[in-house]
C-alpha cells in the first residue's frame, strides 16, 4: 500500500522559515508596529542558516502592508485634512469611555485631545 512513500525528517530551516512567516503575520494583526520593527523582532528569532534563506526585507515588508491593506486599516494620513477618526477608535473599547476628548475639525490646525476621565482627575 505505502511502497512508493518515502518518509523523510522535516526541514530544519523551512520549518523556522514557516514560523517566520507566522510572527510576522500574528505581529501584524496584533499591533501597528513598523514593518522594520516586526521583521527585525522575527529574524532575531531565526537560527542562522534559517536567516539566510529566509525571505528578504522588502517581501516581508510588501507582505506586512498587503496584509494592513487588506485588514482596512486606516493608512497613515498626508495632510490635515485627511485624518478621520472612526467612531471604533473614539471611545476606549474596555470601559466603552470617550477616548476623543475634543476634535476641533480644522484643515489648517488640526486639534484632538485624547484622554480618559481617570486621567483628567490627576
Amino acid at each position: 500500500m505505502y511502497q512508493d512513500h518515502i518518509c523523510q525528517a522535516p526541514n530544519r530551516d523551512e520549518i523556522e522559515k514557516a514560523l517566520f512567516n507566522y510572527e510576522i503575520r500574528k505581529k501584524t494583526a496584533e499591533c501597528h508596529d513598523s514593518p522594520r520593527l516586526i521583521i527585525h523582532e522575527a529574524r532575531l528569532k531565526l537560527s542562522s542558516d534559517a536567516a539566510i534563506t529566509s525571505s528578504q526585507y522588502n517581501t516581508s515588508q510588501s507582505a506586512i502592508q498587503r496584509m494592513r491593506r487588506d485588514d482596512n486599516i486606516p493608512s497613515e494620513p498626508k495632510t490635515f485634512a485627511d485624518i478621520t477618526t472612526p467612531l471604533n477608535f473614539q471611545n476606549i473599547s474596555i470601559t466603552n469611555q470617550k477616548f476623543l476628548l475634543y476634535e476641533n475639525n480644522n484643515v489648517n490646525g488640526r486639534l484632538l485631545i485624547f484622554g480618559s476621565k481617570e486621567q483628567l482627575n490627576f
